[in-house]
């Protein structure tokens, strides 16, 4: 991921940068993780339980809507390609 918000890297994404950098301006506190490939269930599970997450936004995800049955615990965004969401 931090490539992406890397301006010297080739996968360097504009979008995505500005929207880090608003969090961090807005007082949120990034944790940067990595799965290798598709995390299973029970790794989002953990993941989320162990950052504590409030709000959970989906990316790449085939089936975004079951993060609402197995991760009770915090609020699940769902966003459309290109929508927007305001911290």
């Amino acid at each position: 991921m931090s490539g992406y918000l890397d301006k010297s890297h080739p996968a360097f994404d504009e979008y995505k940068s500005n929207f880090v950098n608003s969090a961090l301006n807005g007082g949120c506190r990034i944790i940067y993780l990595h799965t290798s490939g598709h995390a299973s269930v029970d790794e989002i599970k953990k993941i989320c339980e162990i950052t504590q997450a409030k709000t959970i936004i989906p990316i790449h995800s085939e089936k975004p809507e079951l993060l609402k049955d197995i991760i009770p615990s915090g609020e699940v965004v769902i966003l459309q390609d290109k929508e927007s969401f305001v911290l």
